[in-house]
């Protein structure tokens, strides 16, 4: 209820939207949540977040291109590698469509990626921050720990669909939740759920 940031020991993140005067288009936005882990060339682990925002609506009194500011919480220590899909301004203050720039900060705790992106109605973009995650977290994967992994929903948000894919070069010997069976017995976790309330996730290799 207080929206306090957990405290975690292992990976974490959390997207937080920021409607940026935009009316009130969050009804006619959906969005779709992606999470992506592979091991990195320097023996470290590469994630990724990416958002997929898709605009059912169009422009009427209520609704109008959604503007937001997206900050992405993960683990501190985290190094930002590279973001896609952020603008300078919307399609109407910045004809030119510019790429924006990432800003990163920290919070409660947490390395925060910040990004704005702006949806036409009728259109869906999508914005990708790829950082790589500290290195405490790479090497309990290494030396055969436990990796854990809690993916928090913003309060007072829907259940965005979330799906997960991540690769650490090593087989996993158990995983919660399951993956479905025919995705069991490799080194890849795959799973799709949503975020009606805050998801835990365990493997052990």
């Amino acid at each position: 209820w207080s929206g306090e940031l957990p405290s975690v020991a292992g990976d974490f993140f959390m997207v937080v939207d920021a409607n940026l005067a935009s009316l009130k288009s969050d009804p006619a936005v959906s969005r779709r949540i992606q999470y992506s882990v592979q091991p990195s060339e320097d023996g470290n682990l590469l994630a990724q977040v990416a958002i997929t925002y898709n605009h059912h609506g169009s422009f009427d009194w209520k609704t109008t291109r959604y503007r937001t500011y997206t900050r992405v919480y993960v683990p501190r220590g985290s190094q930002l590698v590279s973001v896609s899909g952020a603008m300078e301004n919307d399609r109407l203050l910045d004809p030119a469509r510019r790429p924006g720039e990432a800003s990163v900060t920290e919070e409660g705790g947490f390395a925060v990626f910040g990004a704005f992106i702006s949806i036409e109605p009728g259109e869906s973009g999508t914005l990708a921050f790829t950082y790589e995650l500290p290195a405490d977290i790479a090497e309990r994967v290494r030396s055969g720990g436990d990796y854990s992994l809690t993916a928090a929903k913003q309060p007072g948000t829907a259940g965005y669909p979330l799906t997960l894919d991540l690769k650490f070069g090593k087989n996993l010997r158990y995983a919660a939740p399951a993956e479905e069976e025919r995705e069991q017995g490799d080194d890849r976790y795959r799973l799709t759920t949503d975020l009606r309330v805050d998801r835990d996730f365990t493997i052990r290799f």
